[in-house]
C-alpha cells in the first residue's frame, strides 16, 4: 500500500504506524493513499474521501483587524482569504515569512491576529469561523479503504499511548524539521479523527474561488 504524504500533522499516525505501507513525503503526485491539507487536496483534483484531522488551523487570539498568515502556507492564506471575503471583515492580511517571525509581531503589536497551527497555539479554528469540513483529509482508493482507517486509527492511538516515543519517531523521520513539543500540541491541540466526507463539492468550490 503506498502512501503520498504531505511532511506536516496529517503523516504523522501513519509515519509512528507504518507497517505494510511504503510511506513518502511529496506535495504531488499519487498513490494508494494520499494524505494532506484538505485545501491541497482540492487544489489538487483529488476527491477529499475522508476528513482526518479538525482545528489544525487556527486564529489567535482571536480574529483582528491586522491577520499576519505565513507565506508558505496555502491553507492558510486561501482560508483567511475566504474568511476575510465570505465575514465581509474590515481586516488586512499581511504575509510574513514564517511561523516564528508571525509570532514575534503579534508580541511587537504589529499584528492582531496570527494564522497559525495548533501546535504554536490555540486559536479560534476555521471549522469554527467558516464550517469548512477539516483541517487535513485522505484521497483513498475503494480497495484500500478498510486498511486505511485501520492504520490511521492505531497510529492515533500510539499516540495515546506514548505521546513521547510517537513525538520523537515523528522528528527524527522528518529530520528535526519540528520539534517534540510541536508534535505533542498538534496531538493535544487538534483532534484526529476519521470521519467519511459523503460531499466535498462546496468546500472544493470555495477553494477554488480563493486559491489564485
Amino acid at each position: 500500500m503506498k502512501v503520498l504524504a504531505a511532511p506536516g500533522p496529517v503523516s504523522y499516525p501513519v509515519i509512528v504506524n507504518n507497517k505494510g505501507i511504503e510511506l513518502s513525503f511529496a506535495k504531488e503526485g499519487t498513490a494508494d493513499i494520499v494524505l494532506d491539507s484538505t485545501v491541497s487536496l482540492a487544489k489538487r483534483g483529488l476527491k477529499i474521501h475522508y476528513v482526518t484531522v479538525k482545528g489544525l488551523l487556527t486564529v489567535y487570539p482571536t480574529v483582528g483587524k491586522k491577520i499576519g498568515v505565513p507565506k508558505m502556507l496555502t491553507a492558510a492564506n486561501v482560508l483567511t482569504k475566504a474568511l476575510v471575503d465570505i465575514k465581509k471583515l474590515n481586516a488586512e492580511v499581511i504575509g510574513i515569512d514564517d511561523i516564528q517571525k508571525i509570532m514575534e509581531s503579534l508580541k511587537k503589536g504589529e499584528i492582531d491576529s496570527a494564522v497559525v497551527p495548533s501546535g504554536v497555539a490555540k486559536g479560534i479554528t476555521f471549522e469554527e469561523l467558516l464550517g469548512i469540513p477539516g483541517s487535513c483529509g485522505a484521497h483513498v482508493k475503494p480497495e484500500f479503504r478498510d486498511q486505511f482507517i485501520s492504520l490511521y486509527n492505531e497510529g492515533i492511538d500510539m499516540f495515546k499511548q506514548d505521546p513521547e516515543g510517537f513525538a520523537t519517531k515523528v522528528v527524527t523521520t522528518l529530520g528535526g524539521r519540528v520539534s517534540k513539543e510541536f508534535v505533542i500540541n498538534v496531538m493535544k491541540n487538534s483532534t484526529f479523527n476519521i470521519e467519511e466526507l459523503p460531499n466535498d463539492e462546496e468546500f472544493v468550490k470555495l477553494v477554488r474561488k480563493y486559491i489564485s
